[in-house]
Parts: structure tokens; C-alpha cells; sequence
């Protein structure tokens, strides 16, 4: 039986490396599409201007055909990498949305103090 056994550590070491690997590839290939997302709007941006000033009759129609698009972050990042995500993208043109909160008493300071702290107050 120490045969099998073997067999089996090396197909768990080979399946743990390439996980390992595969991981490493997908956080790569995650950086490079978003800093592509990030410096795609950019370059059209300058594009559209900078054609704008060579061709002051007409604009192209793919630049003005090209839609802001609105891109979630993907799956599986670190929190460092996902706090990178938002500060660097351009938020300026995205409106807010105010959560609805059900208005509430303001709670004193003495509610917010742990049962087990003596306030002085019986």
C-alpha cells in the first residue's frame, strides 16, 4: 500500500502547484483589465478631442458611437487590490446613491456604554 499512498501525495502536490499557479495567472490577467478598463476611456477621451482639433468638420463615427461603460470589479480580489480599484478609476461622472434610512432617535452616551460599565446612574 505505500505505493498508493505516494501516488496520491504527488497528484496532491502537482494539483495544490497548479492551483497555486492558475491563481497567480488569474490575479495577473485581472491587473492588466483593469488597468486596460482604466486607460481605454482615457485614450478615447484624447482621441476625440485631438481629432476634433485636426478635423474640425466632422468627428469619427466609432468616437462618437463609444458609450461610457460602467464596469463592476472582478471576482476574487484582495481587499488592497479592490480599495486600488476604486481610487484609481474616475468616479466624477457616476451620481450617488443615498441609502434611505428610517430616521432614529439619536441614542446617548450612556445607552452606548456596555451593561457592565457603572455610570453612576441607578
Amino acid at each position: 500500500m505505500p505505493r498508493r499512498k505516494d501516488s496520491f501525495s504527488r497528484a496532491l502536490k502537482e494539483a495544490q502547484d497548479r492551483l497555486a499557479k492558475y491563481k497567480a495567472e488569474r490575479v495577473a490577467a485581472q491587473t492588466k483589465l483593469l488597468s486596460l478598463d482604466m486607460e481605454i476611456p482615457k485614450l478615447e477621451r484624447t482621441i476625440a478631442a485631438l481629432y476634433g482639433q485636426v478635423h474640425p468638420e466632422g468627428r469619427p463615427l466609432e468616437i462618437l458611437k463609444a458609450q461610457e461603460q460602467h464596469i463592476t470589479p472582478p471576482a476574487n480580489m484582495t481587499p488592497e487590490e479592490l480599495a486600488k480599484w476604486y481610487t484609481e478609476r474616475d468616479l466624477s461622472n457616476v451620481g450617488s446613491i443615498v441609502p434611505e434610512r428610517p430616521a432614529a432617535e439619536p441614542t446617548s452616551e450612556d445607552e452606548m456604554l456596555p451593561d457592565d460599565f457603572a455610570t453612576g446612574k441607578r
